[in-house]
């Protein structure tokens, strides 16, 4: 077993690249009429399967609750070599492996944390997130979704909007107004949704890039029982900073070292190709610019995983200016990929993986980065008021 070496953090890379080839020998082959989206869900569960046999499917949930509680260290440790073989990414499983354990975790009581979290350790049962709603999406306090207490439920009405992966959801986390006369971050209120609940209604939304990873969430008087509120009525608000605080830290670490791969990788594939692009002066000089930021973006992440505390305002600083770095980054290096490729680059093609697939694929996804999790305007607001001291405005 790869764990029995969580002592020593070099025999535990080693077990695991050892592991991997054989690992990942039996990926399944995309069927002759199987469409991408079959084939990436199939790939996804098939892949969760074989991380379980060694106890790596949720490794940093505490133990009681299907995890191993693996420290930090080894868990990027698992990341980097995860990406150096391109193991899959299981993307549809992203809030039922982070948003929901750093919900329930902190916040949840014993009973949802023994109901929810082992079903998707042991089962992989597939989370999405309803927070953001037309109107409400930077300014997300501002949400009008409503629940309503009656008796031992909650009847919700209202509609969410950009919903990653909720046509495969079968639940979902939801923030709701429940006290429509108190401040608007002090009436939001936690809940954790049954999406075949009747009354709930999903709309798939098209995106530029093809595909549709997000969707629509409609509530028509959908009941949810008062056992599944997080914390109390208008913690809401609070308890959602533990949320969408798992966004940052090792998904952030993954698609940094995503990246990293693929521009690391193109000089061998000009190499193998025979492409004319590195003999040309500018082109090499965008190219070595990329990689300095590159380069540049992994250390400030280092820096922010292993470096000394700091404490919440400045994290959010440095987190704001990561956010800013790594979208602007992502959106310069895949408007490079596009530069370089034949017109069939053009061709969209799709896939779940944000930071794999086309050229062209990836640049029309990576302008989603400049606006998800906070919009690049927002977060350089953070920068400017807490972090420069300038006023508003």
């Amino acid at each position: 077993m790869i764990l029995d070496h969580i002592d020593d953090e070099n025999r535990f890379r080693d077990a695991l690249r050892a592991w991997l080839p054989d690992a990942l020998s039996g990926r399944p082959e995309r069927g002759a009429d199987e469409d991408h989206v079959a084939h990436d869900g199939r790939v996804q569960a098939w892949w969760l399967g074989v991380l379980r046999t060694q106890k790596l499917a949720t490794p940093h949930w505490p133990k009681e609750y299907g995890g191993v509680a693996l420290p930090f260290r080894l868990r990027a440790i698992m990341t980097e070599e995860l990406v150096r073989v391109d193991a899959p990414t299981p993307m549809r499983y992203m809030i039922s492996f982070n948003h929901l354990p750093a919900t329930l975790i902190p916040w949840g009581s014993e009973e949802q944390k023994r109901k929810y979290l082992p079903e998707i350790a042991e089962e992989g049962m597939i989370w999405c997130q309803g927070f953001s709603e037309p109107g409400a999406g930077s300014d997300l306090a501002g949400l009008r979704t409503r629940a309503v207490r009656d008796g031992d439920h909650y009847v919700l009405n209202g509609q969410k909007i950009w919903s990653s992966f909720s046509v495969f959801a079968r639940r979902s986390i939801v923030l709701a107004r429940t006290d429509p006369d108190a401040q608007k971050h002090a009436g939001i209120s936690f809940f954790l949704v049954d999406l075949e609940t009747p009354g709930i209604e999903i709309r798939p939304i098209r995106q530029i890039n093809g595909g549709a990873k997000f969707g629509e969430i409609f509530f028509t008087d959908a009941r949810v029982p008062v056992a599944d509120r997080v914390g109390e009525e208008g913690m809401g608000w609070k308890i959602a900073q533990s949320t969408l605080a798992s966004e940052r830290g090792l998904l952030w670490f993954e698609a940094a070292e995503k990246l990293h791969r693929r521009l690391d990788g193109l000089l061998v594939q000009a190499a193998r190709e025979g492409a004319d692009w590195p003999a040309d002066a500018e082109m090499r000089r965008c190219y070595t610019e990329l990689r300095a930021r590159a380069h540049g973006m992994r250390l400030f992440l280092r820096e922010m995983m292993y470096g000394p505390p700091v404490d919440g305002a400045e994290e959010l600083i440095r987190t704001a200016a990561f956010k800013v770095a790594f979208s602007t980054f992502r959106m310069d290096l895949m408007s490079f990929l596009v530069r370089l490729d034949t017109p069939d680059a053009y061709q969209v093609g799709n896939t779940e993986d944000d930071y794999l697939g086309g050229a062209m694929f990836s640049y029309l996804t990576g302008y989603s980065g400049m606006f998800g999790a906070g919009t690049n305007e927002i977060m350089k607001n953070i920068i400017a008021e807490r972090g420069l001291g300038l006023p508003k405005g």
